[in-house]
């Protein structure tokens, strides 16, 4: 992520579009089990919720670079 943020900013350098990341040992998760606290909304829905399929199929789809597109889906 850092690498592809350097590369959209390298007209700018130093700046980026996530200055800050963080890295959570077990992922979402984990970190919502121990720290509800700082968690908002205070509730957790697992990555592949059934209710969920379709918005997670559509945020792969858009994840994927164009050319990965173009070879699924060629026009």
């Amino acid at each position: 992520l850092r690498s592809e943020d350097r590369r959209l900013n390298a007209c700018q350098y130093p700046a980026l579009f996530f200055p800050t990341l963080y890295l959570l040992r077990g992922g979402y998760s984990a970190f919502f089990a121990q720290q509800l606290a700082m968690c908002v909304p205070r509730a957790y829905c697992p990555m592949l919720e059934p209710a969920h399929h379709a918005e997670l199929l559509a945020c792969e789809r858009a994840a994927r670079p164009v050319t990965a597109q173009r070879l699924v889906h060629p026009a």
